[in-house]
């Protein structure tokens, strides 16, 4: 009979606490005082795909029944920003609502750029409710074949 020990790592478990947590405290209104003001801070989440193909990564968000002019894209100091806002949909007098779960209020994403990303030349598409970020490759970054000679 063998038996094999298992090194017990508190970051693993503390990491897999955040990673459960997070998502309801970005559901939570949260107020930021600037100042003498107090600014909402962005309370709906963004969940995104993210690929990547040889020459490019892919951003994908699905931000159903929003114009592209509700998106603001940006790059700054090696981050990529996704932001907007989600109108609150207006009540209709003569209807009664069950349930209203479509979130709404303003959101925001962060993403750190790969190294060999191309900041300069970021790209960004709407169409049908999906916004699709195009961060094109560095041309330096791209592996190249060298021949050896004598």
């Amino acid at each position: 009979m063998t038996t094999t020990l298992k090194l017990w790592n508190p970051f693993h478990d503390m990491e897999e606490l955040s990673l459960r947590l997070n998502p309801l405290f970005n559901q939570l209104p949260r107020e930021i005082i600037d100042g003498n003001r107090r600014t909402e801070k962005p309370t709906t989440t963004l969940p995104v795909d993210i690929a990547e193909e040889e020459k490019q990564y892919l951003i994908q968000a699905d931000l159903p029944a929003l114009n592209k002019s509700d998106i603001k894209v940006r790059v700054e100091q090696g981050v990529l920003y996704i932001s907007g806002e989600r109108k609150a949909p207006q009540r209709q007098e003569g209807r009664q609502y069950h349930r209203m779960e479509r979130s709404h209020g303003a959101f925001e994403r962060t993403f750190q750029l790969p190294s060999d990303a191309d900041a300069a030349n970021v790209t960004a598409g709407f169409k049908d409710g999906v916004l699709t970020v195009h961060l094109p490759k560095l041309e330096s970054a791209k592996p190249r074949h060298i021949e050896v000679t004598e």
